[in-house]
């Protein structure tokens, strides 16, 4: 496949569902050759998701995060 998105940062949210369309997305995204970092509520389901991805090779990171608050964008900048 094709490194489309090498050497970028893709965040995705409301990744937390494994059969969902924000799990595809990431999942692609890594497969093209990007750094994935994924945020849902679901922190559970999030770090799976994170999981599966760099199983197969991917690069990705969890935040499991309610985005109403501001927080968050703070300590993804960091990562």
């Amino acid at each position: 496949m094709a490194q489309r998105f090498s050497g970028k940062v893709v965040i995705i949210t409301g990744a937390s569902r494994p059969e969902g369309i924000g799990a595809a997305a990431a999942q692609r995204f890594a497969d093209e050759g990007a750094s994935v970092a994924i945020t849902a509520r679901g922190a559970a389901g999030l770090e799976a998701i994170a999981g599966r991805i760099r199983d197969r090779g991917g690069k990705a990171r969890a935040f499991p995060a309610d985005l109403e608050g501001t927080y968050i964008k703070e300590e993804m900048d960091q990562a």
